[in-house]
């Protein structure tokens, strides 16, 4: 080759190398970060505005008035607005507890003030965005409020708008993000709140702007823990209720539009009247409520009727609750992976998850909540663990059949040697009873490190197990060389053979989280099953690179590959794949599941999203890192309103 050749050749890989380099460890200087950053906003635009869309026809109508108080250390003043959306602005505190019963608005507010203030941000100047925050929304029900702040609010960027680790935490490092807190009332615990409102008040999250969101009731019992709760330094909003002459305002505003009759709200209208203090106008004080009869009247004329003979409050939520599932379908997405989402199929779908998680109370397990890597339950525990079984058989068989073929073409007399030469034709089997039988699972998930706990203590506490066994291997080996008369160098092949394989088992040890250090890490409901499903591939890959070493290196020491019936490239392969079905029986059976509902449309082919959508449109929340029903109300009237 040339020198200009071989210099064309160098530039090539510079240039090639260069962009690789940038996506492993991108630039974090101020300039770069002003570009993340941009970037970053507008994705969280982007977000915002299908949830405040999807809001706007969904439990929470942005146009509602309400009654708010902002409350400082010095002050407490009433605030009326003319509409929800502007709650939040002329707020000048930078630092905000956001306060509300259930239905009064707070995620709607919180919307359009992230919207508002990415509205100011852009209309910035260079320089000045490039020193304005920007303002996210993230969920702390999968936060235990055991971690720094800084950490898991970059490990939260990072899952939900995948950023670079070291992007999202130079981003949260530099002050340029302004948190919106969601969801503290949906952590596992009330200790775990408190635990994290203790975290957001420590340095340097102390002094910096961030807006927290709770319901009122249980900021109230976060009170009362030991040390009390508060956010230092922060401003209170709490959002107030309707009064009852807001509740007609209202409707009757509703009967002057073109899409609803003139008398279409007269019976709830005299009712409220008559008794401003009464069950139908105590159902009707907040936001959410009120705009759940207006969705419902739009799909049923004949409910304001029914309402206004309601003798109970609790007759009246239930009423409008069954209307979320309608409010949730009309605020999806007409043409995006929501559009073949329907009021039928969804409530079908609910109603599923409901009856499993029935099932599973009648036994004792959790009958609330379900994880990402437990929906393959819906499909039916039995048969989706035997399929699952199933198709890792029939894999382990297809892929063995190729030697097989070899080695009775080569030597037909193989199979006729002994029972030993069918164990191999048993493999698949060994394979796929356990697989298909294994009790049920959590998601696997590989870590470097565990917050609060020493690195090299941990691999030493955990080498001992892969220790043991390569002494162990290393003893069988020479003791395999002394009675069965090999030679030397053939007891150091055996040793080549076996040895690769303890170090993979090794790292894999190191590696693994198990169910006590889950805790301590940062959890997220939607990536279960990515977790579990790149653990896999890791250790699968790691057995691969084993298992091929091993070969290679008794082939290296024995002399010439001997034609054995795998060779080191295809066995690595081999067992790479098998390893990869073992450890990822919990990716595996959501993966079953999902092709079965394709078949039987019982639950959406695309499980993690469909739950995620039901999330956003107030038909579930998030406890942890699991889902559940956001109102037992709705779970009992989608089970009684769909055939079993």
């Amino acid at each position: 080759m040339t020198t200009g050749a071989e210099g064309a050749v160098v530039r090539l890989g510079v240039s090639a190398a260069r962009p690789a380099w940038r996506w492993i460890r991108p630039s974090v200087s101020h300039s770069s970060l002003a570009g993340y950053a941009d970037e970053l906003a507008d994705d969280v635009r982007r977000r915002e505005t299908a949830l405040r869309d999807q809001l706007r026809a969904g439990p929470t109508d942005p146009n509602l008035a309400v009654e708010i108080t902002v409350r400082t250390k010095t002050d407490t003043t009433p605030v009326a607005v003319a509409r929800i959306t502007e709650c939040v602005q002329g707020l000048r505190v930078r630092r905000v507890l956001l306060l509300g019963e259930a239905g009064s608005g707070k995620t709607v507010a919180a919307t359009h003030l992230v919207l508002g203030l990415l509205d100011r941000r852009r209309e910035l100047g260079d320089a000045a965005r490039a020193a304005e925050p920007v303002p996210v929304r993230v969920n702390a029900a999968g936060w235990n409020g055991e971690q720094l702040f800084s950490r898991w609010l970059a490990e939260r960027l990072g899952s939900d708008y995948r950023l670079h680790r070291r992007v999202a935490k130079a981003l949260v490092d530099a002050g340029l993000i302004l948190p919106l807190v969601d969801g503290l009332d949906e952590m596992e615990s009330v200790e775990a709140a408190h635990a994290a409102l203790a975290r957001i008040n420590e340095v340097p999250w102390r002094h910096r702007p961030l807006v927290v969101l709770c319901r009122t009731e249980d900021f109230e019992e976060l009170r009362q823990q030991p040390g009390g709760a508060r956010l230092v330094g922060a401003a209170t909003i709490t959002m107030g209720s309707f009064s009852h002459e807001q509740i007609i305002g209202y409707l009757k505003q509703r009967q002057t539009d073109d899409d609803v009759a003139d008398d279409a709200w007269s019976e709830v209208i005299g009712q409220v009247e008559r008794e401003s203090t009464g069950p139908l106008a105590t159902a009707l004080r907040t936001p959410w409520m009120l705009a759940l009869a207006d969705t419902a009247q739009r799909h049923d004329p004949e409910i304001a009727s029914r309402l206004a003979r309601s003798t109970e409050a609790d007759d009246v939520r239930a009423r409008l609750l069954a209307e979320q599932i309608p409010a949730a379908v009309d605020g999806r997405d007409r043409d995006g992976p929501y559009e073949h989402y329907d009021v039928d199929k969804v409530t079908r779908w609910l109603a599923t998850l409901a009856r499993r998680l029935d099932e599973r109370g009648a036994t004792g397990g959790d009958g609330t909540t379900i994880r990402l890597d437990e929906v393959w339950e819906l499909a039916g525990p039995v048969r989706c663990r035997a399929l699952y079984g199933l198709v890792c058989g029939l894999v382990a068989l297809l892929g063995l059949l190729p030697s097989f073929l070899v080695a009775v073409d080569e030597e037909p007399s193989w199979l006729d040697e002994g029972w030993w030469s069918w164990l191999g034709l048993a493999f698949p089997l060994v394979i796929a009873i356990p697989v298909g039988w294994l009790p049920d699972v959590e998601g696997r998930r590989l870590a470097w490190r565990i917050p609060g706990r020493s690195w090299w203590r941990h691999a030493l506490s955990r080498l001992w197990e892969p220790t043991w066994l390569a002494i162990i291997v290393m003893v069988v080996c020479g003791v395999f060389a002394v009675f069965a008369d090999i030679t030397a160098v053939e007891a150091v092949v055996l040793v080549a053979l076996a040895l690769p394989g303890c170090l993979a088992y090794a790292l894999v040890r190191v590696l693994s989280v198990d169910s006590a250090d889950k805790g301590k890490l940062i959890m997220h409901e939607t990536r279960l099953v990515r977790d579990d499903a790149t653990a896999a591939a890791v250790i699968g890959a790691l057995v691969a690179v084993a298992i091929w070493a091993g070969f290679a290196s008794a082939d290296r020491l024995g002399g010439e590959p001997d034609g054995s019936l795998l060779a080191p490239l295809y066995s690595g392969g081999y067992f790479g794949l098998v390893a990869v079905m073992v450890y990822g029986v919990a990716t595996g059976r959501y993966l079953t599941a999902a092709v079965l509902f394709s078949i039987d449309e019982s639950f959406p082919d695309r499980p993690a999203r469909f739950l995620e959508w039901a999330r956003r449109g107030g038909l579930l929340s998030v406890s942890g890192d699991a889902y559940q029903f956001r109102h037992e109300t709705l779970r009992e009237w989608v089970k009684a309103n769909t055939p079993s």
